[in-house]
């Protein structure tokens, strides 16, 4: 049957009923497929979290492998290192090792003596090393090159009560390296400054700093924590033993 129209616009009852019928069966449908979606989101896993925990994790396996190494080289026991380790006073010493060169590569180094201060990046020769110590200490006329004078603060450049020292504290050139122990040229570089300590046991002194490049090696701070660790447990000679063995590896 034909509604009549009487020249307005509508919809028939029986129509209206169906219509209606369909956006409800509609709205049901959605909302049930909405709180389906919502339940799958509640229900998926938070890859961040899984990133952080996943790290979080390997950083514990990372300890727990250096506190292992730790009482191998110095035989101080794993439960004593570890706790060590998770004492935040030597991740903040570490922090403030490298407070002065932080847009700086490793190894960077200071030479120091009462008349010179010099400024060298990278790991140079031992010849080319004791070449500069020879001439510090012997040669009137030594200058400085431009591109080695130093940057850093005067207050920077002592020796402090944290730092570690090998060689003469009373020798007159002092080297303050800046290292990053799994840097492949601190590395390469650590065994030409015990060589030149041998060399010269009464005229350098070798200071050791903190400085883990961590966007490159993000164990580095844990590894400058162990050496830290070491020497707050079992005096100097253990931070060089256990420092010489990391980073030899």
């Amino acid at each position: 049957m034909e509604s009549q129209n009487n020249g307005k616009t509508g919809i028939n009852t029986p129509t209206a009923i169906i219509i209606g019928a369909v956006i409800i069966a509609l709205g049901l449908a959605f909302g049930l497929k909405g709180n389906q979606n919502q339940k799958a989101l509640n229900m998926a896993p938070d890859k961040k979290t899984d990133q952080v925990q996943d790290f979080s994790n390997q950083r514990e396996k990372i300890i727990n492998n250096l506190s292992a190494k730790a009482e191998q080289i110095t035989g101080i026991p794993q439960n004593e290192f570890i706790a060590c380790m998770q004492n935040p006073i030597h991740a903040e010493k570490v922090k403030n090792d490298s407070r002065f060169v932080s847009d700086e590569g490793t190894p960077y180094n200071i030479i120091k003596s009462e008349k010179y201060t010099l400024n060298i990046v990278g790991a140079l020769p031992y010849k080319m090393i004791s070449g500069i110590v020879n001439d510090m200490l012997n040669n009137p006329d030594f200058v400085v090159p431009d591109d080695f004078k130093n940057t850093l603060p005067n207050e920077e450049l002592i020796i402090r009560s944290t730092d570690h020292v090998r060689g003469s504290l009373t020798a007159p050139i002092t080297i303050f390296e800046y290292s990053d122990i799994s840097c492949p040229f601190c590395k390469e570089f650590h065994p030409t400054l015990k060589k030149l300590i041998e060399e010269y046991p009464n005229d350098v002194a070798w200071v050791y700093r903190h400085h883990p490049l961590l966007d490159k090696h993000p164990i580095a701070d844990l590894q400058a924590i162990a050496t830290e660790c070491a020497g707050a447990l079992r005096g100097s000679d253990a931070f060089w033993e256990l420092l010489d063995d990391l980073i030899s590896g």
